[in-house]
This record gives structure tokens, sequence and C-alpha cells, in this order.
């Protein structure tokens, strides 16, 4: 009897964490300066918290299915919601679930390898996903900037430039990214727009691939933890 009555009070509270988790997209729903939710503003901030989400699931050892993905499907909700309320339409948000649950399944994987304090690899992934989505806007601090190849590199590896261009926005004429980054002076040779159907789906598959197999392993030493005692 306490087996089970434990049982469901562990998935009860890793139901309660993925609800909470979820809300964290809530924000995006606040009216902006136009007046209305703004879907582009909300799917930058879903790429902030993705990978470190991830890992929070991973490292408090939530079921990675099927309780894990509720976090990330409320995030999508909350940009559909946001989409719908709002006149800027983003041209396929349903494409962009694909880095999101990518960059997802890459924090649960590094979470659930995680000893020790989990509070810090969330700030440590966080303050990195924000670092990555700032350093294209250096422009906007005024001096020369980078070089070009440095800025295209820059946008590449921003995880708002992954999910903004797989939701199919033309990031890279977006007004703040086009005087941060002077994306005039970046050639299509140094650069050209991430594409939903390559790059979302090799993150959606490297992240989700690696997520299962971190729990798979974990579930195995589990298992031979149990057979010692």
């Amino acid at each position: 009897m306490s087996a089970p009555l434990r049982g469901r009070s562990v998935r009860s509270r890793d139901l309660s964490f993925v609800l909470l988790l979820g809300a964290a997209a809530l924000p995006a729903l606040i009216y902006g300066s136009r007046g209305e939710p703004d879907p582009l503003a909300a799917l930058c901030w879903i790429a902030l918290i993705a990978t470190a989400g991830g890992y929070a699931c991973g490292a408090q050892r939530v079921a990675l299915w099927p309780l894990a993905p509720v976090a990330p499907v409320l995030w999508l909700v909350t940009v559909a919601f946001a989409d719908a309320l709002s006149r800027r339409d983003l041209p396929s948000v349903a494409w962009s679930a694909l880095p999101v649950f990518g960059l997802f399944g890459l924090g649960f994987a590094l979470g659930a390898r995680a000893h020790g304090e989990v509070r810090r690899g969330v700030a440590a992934l966080f303050l990195a996903a924000v670092l990555l989505a700032a350093l294209p806007l250096h422009g906007l601090l005024g001096g020369s900037g980078f070089d070009a190849r440095v800025s295209a590199l820059l946008l590449d590896a921003s995880p708002a430039t992954l999910l903004a261009e797989c939701a199919g926005v033309d990031w890279m004429r977006h007004p703040p990214i086009y005087d941060g980054s002077a994306t005039v002076d970046i050639h299509p040779a140094l650069r050209s727009p991430y594409s939903a159907r390559l790059a979302g789906s090799l993150v959606f598959v490297v992240g989700c691939s690696l997520a299962f197999a971190a729990e798979h392993l974990r579930r195995r030493r589990d298992a031979a933890a149990a057979a010692r005692e």
C-alpha cells in the first residue's frame, strides 16, 4: 500500500513541477509596446529558458515520458495564444516546436547526468543562453562592432536566431538584429537563414536522442544500485 501511495506522490510532485515550469512562459502574454502580446518576444523568451528548463527536469529526475514534455508543450501553447492575440503573426509557429523540444532535450540530458546543486546548473545554462542571444546585438552599444564573419557566427550561435528563423521570421532584417549585427554587411556566402526542415529537425533529433539515452543510462544505474542493496 505504501509503495503505490509513494509512487503517486512522486508523480504528483513531478506534475506540479512541470506545470510550474510551463508557467514560466506566461509573462509573454503581458501586453507589450503595441498594447498586445508579442509572439516573437514570447518565442525569444522561450529560447532563453528551453535548455535550462530541460536541465531542471532532468536534474529533478522527472520522467522523460510522459511528464517532461508537458513544459515545452505549455510554452508553445503560450506562443500560439500570443500569436492569435497579436497583429504580428509568426509565419510558421508549428516548425518552431522542433528546436524548442530539441533544446529542452539537450538540457534534460545534461541535467540527468548532473551531480550537485541543481540551481547552479539551471542558472549557468540560462545565463549562457542570454549571452548567446545578446552577443549579436553588439552593434547597438556603439563603436565599429565586429567583423562580418564574427557577426555571422554569433547569429548562428544564438538560440533566439534558431527559433525565430524556424518560425519563418526574417530574423536578419528584424530591426534590432539588422542594426545590432550590421547584417547588411553579412554576405549570403557567410550566412543563410536556418531551415526549419533541416536545422530544426536536426536539433530535435539530436536533443531528443540525447535525452532518451541519458534517461536509459539513469534507469540502468538506478536498477544496478537497487540490486546491490
